[in-house]
């Protein structure tokens, strides 16, 4: 119910004969939470693009030469089986986008490697930007301070 009423507030606020006026950053912030958060009714949407930037950023870093190795002694190479190499890739490139995509916390996996390249530098930029706005505001519409009111 508060989800349609909010819904329609918005909708009130678009014309400029509604009862509601609303500023340009407030109609887009307004439509940011709508759609990310359901104005903390679905803050499960938040999910997908938090899932999202962290898949794409796996698959950015995904290539060998994507990331080098800040010091000498970490390496790039694995012994073991084709399956060991894989997974150690894969936990690799997994962490350090998921390292770099969470604000303050840091998991210490990001500080053994650096992007290669401008581009990725650029991406890695990017990446902890929509990191720095989705995570705190799936922790504020988890906690209830993005709430119905």
């Amino acid at each position: 119910m508060y989800y349609e009423g909010r819904r329609v507030r918005r909708e009130n606020a678009k014309f400029a004969g509604g009862s509601v006026i609303w500023p340009l950053p407030t109609r887009w912030s307004d439509w940011w939470l709508k759609w990310l958060t359901g104005y903390g009714v679905y803050t499960w949407r938040l999910l997908l693009p938090i899932s999202f930037f962290i898949i794409l950023g796996t698959v950015v870093f995904w290539p060998e030469d994507a990331l080098l190795p800040v010091t000498p002694a970490t390496t790039n190479t694995y012994e073991g089986q084709n399956l060991d190499v894989l997974v150690r890739h894969f936990f690799d490139r997994f962490a350090f986008s998921t390292a770099r995509f969470l604000p303050i916390i840091d998991l210490y996996i990001a500080d053994k490697w650096e992007p290669n390249g401008l581009w990725r530098e650029a991406y890695v930029f990017l990446h902890s930007l929509v990191g720095w706005i989705l995570v705190p505001l799936l922790i504020t519409s988890l906690a209830g301070i993005v709430k119905r009111t």
